[in-house]
């Protein structure tokens, strides 16, 4: 949890195998909100995907789960998603994806970087 305000700021956890960052830029908030970033656990067959063990939560502290902040960002945050391995999984496959009652969707994420061991997601 961090208070992020309009001078940007950044959270990240790291459980074993992976890293998860939120980078959200200066004046992306026009007042302070505090937003929590977490680890979740999910069974990791997800359908016809796997998730690489690599599930998150992103909310503020007044609404729970899912970021539904008092104010819309201005500037759009970045997520970095780094990982040790693959796992086997299809290369063309590994994204961000969020959970939907339907089922696993990109719509909204752009791919800004795909390299070996890491992306970058900007939900834009």
């Amino acid at each position: 949890m961090a208070d992020v305000g309009p001078e940007g700021g950044a959270l990240w956890i790291s459980p074993p195998d992976h890293m998860t960052l939120l980078a959200i830029p200066m004046d992306a908030f026009s007042v302070t909100e505090v937003i929590t970033l977490s680890y979740s656990r999910q069974s990791n067959p997800q359908g016809d995907l796997q998730g690489m063990n690599h599930f998150f939560r992103l909310g503020t502290a007044q609404d729970g789960p899912g970021i539904y902040a008092s104010q819309v960002l201005s500037t759009p945050a970045r997520i970095v998603l780094a990982y040790r391995g693959s796992g086997g999984l299809v290369k063309d496959t590994i994204g961000l994806y969020q959970a939907t009652a339907s089922g696993w969707i990109t719509d909204g994420i752009t791919t800004v970087a795909q390299l070996p061991g890491y992306l970058v997601h900007c939900p834009c």
